[in-house]
């Protein structure tokens, strides 16, 4: 097969000969004349060829093809014959070429069984080389689907004259119809725009390609010299809603109605927001009758497209929380900064941070950008946990009613004063609007200025008017509300939303709290009807969150049927830490004609109990009528899972006379110890005088026994550790234990890395044993430059990625405020400096700019700089307001 052939589709690439100068004369030319050169002839089936639209294969006998025959001759007339010639199409888009098939070429075919590529029939080629066989070669030109004139050009290197000559054939490719509009496909980028001076984008561009008939773009609107419109662009309706510019045959046009021209069968203007605030329409209009909308439109093809336009105020936020890559342990000396979602750094200090994000939108559903967001979070007073599950918030009901545009919030059946120990001044009040149909405007966090009795208090900010109809509506006390304050976690206060609308933060927490209750909060400042400032809120009721993979154990490993017994079952994070007040779902698997219950529950259901503070509970099991079973295989069990973890928990069952082999421990943490091994029947019935084997590998040995069990069934072993615990990383080991007819138990030893135990072990570790954990300062100055008038003065925020680092200063603020973030030596540092501040300072014209200077060196646009830290650094990041 030919090199040629073994790609699919059109080959854009000539095929470059090498030119050779010189030559010489010989014989009758003599040395002076140039040598004579052969001759290429191209004959073509047809040179005109119709459109292939449908993109039809090529078959023969196909109307989208022509089969051309290429003869080449010698200067006397002589036929050329093994030997190659160079041909190429061009331009693609209008013809391509392929050449007899070659069977010895092997098909291949897609995974669907679709043809892929093999036979140099159906193969379209933009150029290549062609055989040349008894001086005839043959080719097929394939029309492609844009009409217009193409080319071929069939190249060779004549021996005799040494030159190269070549010939060309032109083909034409023709559209079925006549070239008037008969479509329009219209759109508009960005589709959701601001009205003026709200500080968003004001303008989208709106294009419209125009075909006719046959699918081909409409020629460009041309008359002799004279070049004329062929698009009409309105805005419908008020003249308020917008307004458009483009560039026409006469030049620039601006209005709410303009015309212009295509080019290559595109128009394009620009659409400018206005004063009115929703989707707005925008009309193309062609004439089809003469491709000119100069002249009037005798036969109107109209098409639209819609642009929503907003005032860029906050109307809405919905708080979010990232399933990845979202959760990081926190280092003991706070200065390594988050590590890789997942994982524990050196001397990790029992706390998690989780980043959670609120998405604002406007009214129409565009983000709202540079939009200061206010996060809070409440954990207490709480009752149940982790007993009963995440535990059930104390200071609660379903009876609210908040005064609206008032401070005042009463409940008939409050018990503001008693439960949970009573609330007072500072606390959090949480008002669940979006739960009761027409009280969204309700959904609000505030703090409480004062406890007026068991069912009354007033807040220090007053709720919103609940007027999204325009008029202020009271549903009366029919909204839950939940009264608290934080306990155990805490979080960023502050975040500013960026393009896309989101605005995060960080939520850290004690590990010791993993599965806890907690309602995170987040809120905006918006503009009422009326003018005045409203509080935009979301709220959200989640759990502190372990970190994934979760790891589920439940031990003894094998229990006996038929009977009743108590089994363990454990949760813990990835990094070994408790999972508190989970309940756990259970299951039984092949128990034949027997039967099984949990805590009372038959065949599958959940634990009665919760996971404690050990991350742990106790299901008791109970089995009827099961035969057979033992360990290992498909035989009789019963099957604790959680939806996070990557394997559930199996626990044999066994009945029939087997024996079961426990121990006691399990498992091992940076230590060995006695290991106390039980046998029992089948029945549970302890076995006595049967000795107990055992083997251990890894790092620890087996100092004594087991032995010979006693009336109980029992007997012991002691392991001690040889080398579990070193520094920079952890030892492990595994002893098995087997009666003498098969029955094992397995206990794991796992060590400890003795760098995680940070300063002042001892002894202490080897120079270059523990990792140092270098960590480098990034030192970032925030300053707002009144520059101009005191109402056009910007504030400004800066952000980093990763998290870490997160300073501002309000608008008008004459002192900077110095932040410090602490980083990983090599980690790549991505500044973002948004600018804050009244709307007369982000509507600024020119608009205000943020420039960093100092040591974080200004990349890409004036709002962001990103750098790569190997030694502390400090920049100043400035909001600058144009004079």
């Amino acid at each position: 097969m030919k090199v040629f052939t073994k790609s699919l589709g059109l080959l854009l690439t000539g095929v470059l000969l090498a030119s050779c100068g010189g030559g010489g004369g010989s014989g009758d030319n003599g040395a002076l004349n140039p040598p004579t050169s052969g001759t290429l002839t191209l004959t073509a089936t047809t040179t005109t060829l119709p459109v292939n639209s449908s993109v039809v294969g090529p078959f023969i006998g196909s109307p989208f093809m022509a089969e051309v025959g290429i003869t080449w001759r010698r200067p006397n007339g002589d036929l050329v014959s093994g030997q190659e010639v160079a041909v190429s199409a061009s331009p693609v888009s209008v013809i391509s070429f392929s050449t007899l098939d070659d069977p010895a070429t092997a098909i291949e075919t897609n995974p669907d069984g679709s043809y892929l590529r093999g036979n140099e029939f159906r193969d379209k080629l933009g150029s290549g080389p062609v055989d040349v066989t008894g001086g005839v070669a043959t080719i097929f030109v394939h029309s492609g689907t844009v009409s217009g004139t193409g080319t071929i050009t069939v190249t060779a290197r004549d021996a005799d004259s040494n030159q190269t000559i070549s010939k060309t054939l032109t083909f034409t490719v023709q559209n079925a119809t006549a070239p008037l509009p008969a479509s329009i496909l219209m759109g508009a980028s960005p589709s959701g725009i601001y009205l003026q001076n709200s500080g968003g984008e004001t303008s989208s561009l709106i294009t419209a390609v125009v075909r006719d008939g046959g699918g081909q773009l409409i020629p460009d609107p041309v008359s002799g010299n004279n070049s004329f419109n062929n698009v009409q662009f309105e805005v419908i309706g008020s003249p308020n809603n917008g307004s458009l510019s483009g560039l026409g045959a006469g030049g620039s046009q601006t209005g709410q109605s303009i015309k212009v021209r295509t080019v290559q069968g595109v128009a394009a203007v620009s659409f400018r927001s206005g004063t009115v605030e929703g989707p707005i329409q925008i009309r193309a209009t062609v004439d089809r009758g003469d491709n000119n909308v100069d002249n009037g439109i005798s036969d109107a093809l109209v098409t639209t497209t819609s642009v929503v336009v907003s005032d860029g105020k906050l109307f809405s936020l919905a708080i979010t929380r990232p399933d990845t890559n979202a959760l990081y342990a926190n280092p003991v000396d706070g200065t390594a900064g988050p590590t890789d979602p997942g994982t524990a750094p050196p001397f990790h200090n029992g706390t998690y941070s989780l980043t959670v994000s609120a998405l604002a939108t406007d009214r129409q559903g565009n983000p709202v950008i540079n939009q200061p967001v206010r996060f809070g979070q409440l954990d207490a007073p709480l009752t149940g946990f982790p007993s009963e599950g995440p535990g059930t918030f104390s200071i609660t009901g379903t009876d609210g009613n908040p005064q609206e545009n008032g401070t005042l919030f009463t409940a008939p059946n409050g018990r503001f004063t008693t439960a949970g120990g009573g609330a007072g001044p500072g606390d959090t009040l949480l008002v669940f609007g979006d739960l009761v149909p027409g009280n969204r405007d309700l959904e609000s966090s505030r703090t409480i200025a004062s406890i007026n009795n068991a069912g009354s208090l007033n807040v220090v900010t007053p709720f919103n008017r609940n007027d999204d109809t325009g008029n202020s509506v009271d549903a009366g006390a029919v909204i839950p509300y939940v009264i608290g304050r934080a306990v155990d976690g805490n979080i960023t206060a502050d975040g500013v939303t960026d393009a896309k609308g989101v605005a995060s933060v960080q939520l850290t927490y004690p590990v010791t709290r993993l599965g806890k209750a907690v309602y995170l909060f987040a809120q905006g400042d918006s503009v009422a009807s009326t003018g005045a400032v409203k509080k935009v809120s979301d709220i959200k009721l989640m759990r502190y969150a372990g970190m994934l993979p979760v790891r589920i154990t439940a031990a003894p490993a094998t229990i006996p049927g038929n009977t009743t017994v108590n089994v363990r079952v454990c949760l813990r994070d990835a990094l070994n830490s408790a999972l508190q007040g989970q309940f756990i779902p259970f299951g039984f698997a092949n128990l034949g004609s027997g039967s099984g219950t949990v805590d009372g529950v038959a065949g599958a259901g959940i634990t009665a109990s919760a996971t404690g503070a050990d991350g742990c509970l106790t299901a008791v099991v109970r089995t009827i009528g099961v035969a057979g079973g033992g360990a290992g295989g498909d035989g009789p069990r019963v099957v604790f899972s959680n939806v996070d973890a990557e394997d559930p928990a199996e626990v044999t069952i066994t009945a029939g006379g087997n024996l079961i082999l426990n121990a006691n421990p399990t498992a091992f943490v940076g230590t060995g110890g006695t290991v106390t091994l039980t046998l029992r029947d089948g029945a549970g019935n302890p076995v006595p005088s049967v000795t107990i084997g055992g083997t251990c590998s890894g790092d620890v040995s087996l100092d004594s026994g087991p032995g010979v069990t006693n009336a109980q069934g029992q007997t012991t072993a002691v392991i001690s550790n040889v080398n579990l615990n070193r520094f920079g990383s952890a030892g492990s080991a595994t002893c098995t234990f087997r009666t003498p007819t098969g029955e094992t138990a397995t206990v794991s030893f796992t060590g400890i890395n003795l760098c995680t135990l940070g300063a002042g072990v001892s002894p202490p570790p080897p120079a270059g044993a523990c990792p140092t954990g270098a960590t480098i300062a990034l030192t970032v100055n925030a300053v707002a430059t009144p520059v101009g008038a005191p109402a056009n003065t910007c504030g400004v925020t800066v952000t980093s990625a990763p998290t870490g680092l997160t300073c501002g200063v309000a608008a008008g603020a004459t002192a900077p405020q110095a932040c410090t973030g602490n980083f990983p030596s090599g980690t790549e540092i991505t500044l973002t400096a948004t600018r804050t501040g009244p709307p007369a300072c982000l509507a600024a014209t020119p608009a205000p700019t943020v420039v960093f200077s100092g040591s974080c060196a200004q990349v890409g646009t004036s709002s962001s700089a990103t750098l790569t830290l190997s030694s502390a650094q400090t920049c100043t990041a400035t909001a600058q307001t144009p004079p």
